[in-house]
């Protein structure tokens, strides 16, 4: 058997470090927060020929996938291997590792090229961190603009993510959208909540490190040795609760002060051990400043978040940061409105009905420019016509009665709320009235009075309406003078609004965050550097050195034992790593405790750095309602001045009765069809006498005049569009002939039996939509046979199986927590298929809740890797394969082949709805629709409406 070695595994390929050409000095280096770094010398290897390992970048650059040039990199170094019998085995430190960098060499002493390997951190540093963006009127898309701590998917004014959350995002989005194998390990701090941080365009370890910059006590590494590698992220506290660990894993060390231990290594420090108690502080105080007004001014408002209880801030070595908080956007808004009071009725006049007076402040107001704007009773230059007078056909004086005053629906309208007409200016919601709470509001309005007047050919002589003066050309017993609107509740006259309009929520603290900074920072660290000598030992005259077994880095605490004095302490101190260096050839071992010229605990900066760089350049909530305006509306005017397009009723002053075509039989224009309830417009053909339809309206099917009960059932009929609704039967229909109902054929589109109801989308499985129905009743049945507490229950018989369907989800007493889905349902027998462990006897009912599967149209979107015609005049053929994931179609493998060759192209399915999207849709039971398999069986449905317009229905 040979003796133990270092291998490297690449391209599927494992083999020494030395049958690689990685022939001298292997060194490993760990530094706290950054990617582990390990090295190899390929001594006597001339520059120019390279390395047998690929280049990540360079392999992007010849047109590789992200995932295809990761697998071609990757490489896994171990130790205490040996080859026997055909086969690698022992067990040693792991690394998951990738070429970073490659220096080479030539001089008098020879020639090499060192051989530098990193971890997966090294990959995060070089990818750049995205976040989702809600975009108004679009589909989500990833932007490089972050505000970290946020969940769009979950947000609302002052919802804080904890720093565990924003990590494992970071995480995920490496993983999943940028191809880079790694995944989350034990990641701490749930507990910690840190501000809205808006950031641009860094990677995604700085997005880490940004995450961990407040955090004292954060240590950040990757386990290697398991595939994915795994990013851990734990208090010093949680590590110093571990076991001492015999090999390369996280958890307390101990090692001797000084002197030669057990196995010959000689130990020492180079640098004295000091206490570092200048960066554990008596206190935190967190000074809150928000954006705020008094007295209608700009002026800052303070609160502080503080621990210990009742702290200052006002002592040496206490710790104080000011945070910049965004206060409550406010606008504030001038605006002017013109308007007139109403002269239409009595009450307005101040005048009884019926007198001269009430008569003359009416007609002056019909007349003029700013009331009823009626242009017979006003000449251009502002004088009274006085062609028209207000006589019946016996010259006797008539009057202008009160007007009706009503809205478009012709629902009367009060003028006591509504005494003005606006004339100009524009409406807007936060206008208000004198008492700074009446809110001011507009109605559009239809002004109608009923007169008799008579038209002359010449002005009245004496203005009167009695005079006779000149030729009557016309007279009316009743005459309508009409006149449209927009009356207010706003004061008469012009009135100047100012108002302001809260456009931003303001941005409250985080919870806890002074307490969690003080907690931190407790436990007592040391500054220092520790050395291990390894002396070597010898067997037959021969100096031997074997391998290290165990790698001490950033990822564990350090204890000295053996220190007398104060320095007993060291035996319990758990000092924090920030780096090692390991020389593998000759053992020795530098370890450096404290601070160091990355983030570390005691760099007292980085945390006032983290809140002086908070920049906030916009309302966070941008993010997730893709909308500027935190109220999610922009004021726009309520309604324009009032365009009075609608005069009253013209009275020519001359009229020419024109004859009209003779009409072979006494047809009405508009009648009424009086078995179909229709309304028909017709014209009747003098020539040739047919009647011809120009347009109808469609009867509204409700009680009575509703299809018959042997052609339609007879329930409440709504129409949608051309087609009817049954609200009772959850049936739709539409006619397929003309006639009457009598006679009409009703053709049944959906529903009969089933149910209609509300569906929101809650996961995608692939060609269906898994779906809850929202307001549907859940089903309630007891159970006749009882099972015993801590049973493990595979089926149940309940008293009733209606309502229970595969995909329901049972809860209730003696049930061990919601989401235990029924898996089959015998009707006969009324035995429902069920796993779960029972934490109780059954008893008592149980509550079924109805699970949907939606069959939705694939939406497909392209992403092609590369494209090339090799033979431009050949005829190009494309098959389709699909891949399927965990019985799911995920994407389209393309062909491409051609008389020149072929390329392989990939089309990935993206899922055609976003979370929340809401469809309603009604059941088909004649229909069954099978599901992914795996998955149960579904319901089909046809689908009448859905929130989100890419769908094609």
């Amino acid at each position: 058997m040979s003796q133990p070695v270092i291998t490297l595994t690449y391209a599927g390929i494992e083999q020494s470090a030395a049958a690689w050409g990685l022939n001298a000095r292997p060194v490993i280096k760990t530094r706290d927060r950054s990617p582990t770094e390990i090295s190899f010398r390929m001594a006597g290897s001339a520059p120019e020929a390279g390395v047998p390992f690929n280049f990540y970048p360079a392999m992007l650059l010849l047109g590789s996938t992200p995932t295809a040039a990761e697998g071609s990199c990757r490489v896994v170094i171990r130790s205490n291997r040996t080859y026997n019998a055909g086969a690698w085995s022992g067990a040693g430190w792991v690394f998951t590792v990738y070429l970073a960098s490659q220096p080479a060499d030539v001089g008098k002493n020879g020639q090499g090229i060192t051989v530098v390997f990193r971890d997966v951190l090294w990959l995060l540093q070089r990818t750049t961190f995205q976040q989702q963006w809600t975009i108004a009127g679009a589909a989500n898309n990833w932007i490089s603009r972050c505000v970290m701590f946020m969940d769009i998917n979950n947000w609302s004014p002052n919802l804080y993510q904890s720093v565990q959350w924003q990590v494992n995002q970071i995480i995920s989005f490496a993983a999943n959208q940028c191809g880079i194998p790694i995944a989350a390990g034990t990641i701490d701090y749930s507990g910690w909540f840190l501000n809205y941080f808006h950031c641009r365009a860094l990677s995604c370890y700085d997005a880490l490190l940004k995450c961990l910059q407040p955090l004292a006590d954060a240590k950040l590494w990757v386990d290697g040795s398991v595939f994915p590698p795994q990013i851990n992220v734990r208090t010093r506290a949680n590590i110093a609760g571990m076991v001492s660990p015999s090999t390369t894993a996280p958890g307390p060390i101990t090692l001797p002060y000084k002197g030669i231990d057990a196995a010959g290594r000689t130990h020492h420090s180079s640098k004295s051990f000091t206490p570092c108690y200048d960066v554990i502080p008596p206190q935190v105080v967190l000074q809150y400043q928000i954006n705020n007004t008094y007295n209608g001014k700009p002026a800052p408002a303070w609160t502080n978040d503080v621990y210990p209880a009742n702290s200052t801030g006002l002592m040496p070595f206490a710790m104080v940061c000011p945070i910049d908080l965004t206060g409550a956007g406010a606008t504030v808004k001038t605006g002017t409105l013109d308007c007139q009071p109403l002269m239409c009725a009595s009450a307005q006049t101040g005048y009884a009905n019926g007198t001269a007076a009430d008569h003359a402040a009416k007609r002056a107001w019909w007349g003029s420019k700013r009331g009823g704007e009626h242009h017979k009773l006003s000449n251009p230059n502002g004088t009274t016509n006085w062609q028209i007078r207000f006589q019946d056909t016996n010259y006797n004086p008539t009057y202008i009665g009160d007007a009706t005053v009503t809205d478009e629906s012709g629902n009367a309208i009060s003028l006591a709320i509504y005494p003005n007409r606006h004339v100009r200016g524009t409406f807007h919601k936060w206008m208000v009235l004198a008492d700074r709470k009446t809110p001011v509001v507009a109605i559009r309005a239809k002004i109608t009075v009923t007169v008799a007047l008579s038209e002359y050919d010449v002005a009245a002589s004496t203005p009167a309406e009695t005079d006779t003066n000149g030729n009557r050309t016309r007279v009316t017993s009743t005459e309508k003078i009409t006149f449209n609107a927009t009356l207010t509740n706003a004061p008469a006259g012009v009135t100047s609004f100012v108002g302001s309009e809260i456009t931003g929520n303001p941005e409250g603290p985080v919870p806890n965050l002074a307490q969690n900074i003080w907690e931190s920072r407790q436990m007592l660290d040391y500054d220092g550097t520790h050395e291990i000598i390894d002396a070597g030992l010898s067997k037959g005259g021969t100096t031997l050195r074997p391998p290290i077994q165990q790698i001490i880095g950033h990822w564990n605490l350090l204890n000295l034992s053996g220190a007398p004095g104060i320095g007993a302490a060291w035996a319990t101190a758990n000092m924090t790593i920030a780096s090692s260096e390991i020389d593998l050839v000759t053992n020795h071992v530098k370890i450096e405790v404290g601070p160091s010229n990355h983030l570390q605990p005691q760099d007292w900066s980085s945390m006032l750095n983290f809140f002086r760089m908070r920049h906030l350049t916009m309302p966070s909530s941008v993010r997730a309602t893709g909308l500027s305006d935190a109220s999610n509306t922009v004021d726009m005017p309520l309604n324009t001045p009032d365009a009075n397009t609608v005069h009253g009723q013209e009275v020519n002053i001359q009229e020419a009765a024109i004859a009209t075509d003779t009409t072979s039989s006494n047809q009405n224009v508009i009648t009424t069809d009086a078995t179909t309830n229709a309304i028909f417009a017709a014209q009747n053909n003098a020539s040739t006498g047919a009647n011809i339809t120009t347009g109808y309206i469609r009867p509204e099917y409700t009680g009575a005049g509703s299809p018959t009960a042997t052609t339609l059932p007879a329930n409440s009929y709504y129409r949608i569009q051309d087609r009817y609704w049954d609200s009772t039967a959850k049936a739709l229909w539409y006619c397929t002939t003309a006639g009457s109902n009598s006679t009409s054929v009703w053709s049944q589109v959906g529903g009969g039996g089933g149910s209609v109801g509300q569906y929101a989308f809650v996961s995608d499985g692939g060609d269906y939509i898994v779906a809850t129905q929202n307001g549907v009743a859940p089903v309630v049945t007891a159970l006749s046979v009882g099972f015993t507490n801590g049973a493990s229950v595979t089926s149940v018989t309940v008293v009733t199986v209606a309502g229970i369907a595969v995909g329901s989800v049972m809860t209730g007493t003696g049930v061990p927590s919601a989401g235990a889905v029924v898996t089959a349902v015998n009707t006969t027998t009324k035995v429902v298929s069920v796993s779960f462990t029972a934490t109780a006897a059954s008893s008592g009912n149980y509550t079924f809740t109805a699970y949907v599967n939606v069959a939705k149209p694939p939406k497909i979107r392209c992403s092609i890797t590369s494209e090339a015609y090799i033979d431009g005049t050949g005829t190009h053929t494309f098959s389709y394969t699909a891949v399927v994931v965990s019985s799911v179609t995920v994407a389209y493998t393309r062909l491409n082949s051609w008389a020149g060759g072929s390329q392989s192209q990939t089309e990935k399915i993206t899922p055609a709805y976003l979370p929340g999207d809401i469809i309603y849709a009604m059941t088909m039971p004649s229909l069954n629709m099978p599901i992914s398999p795996g998955s149960g069986t579904t319901v089909a449905v046809t689908l009448l409406d859905i929130h989100d317009k890419d769908w094609a229905l």
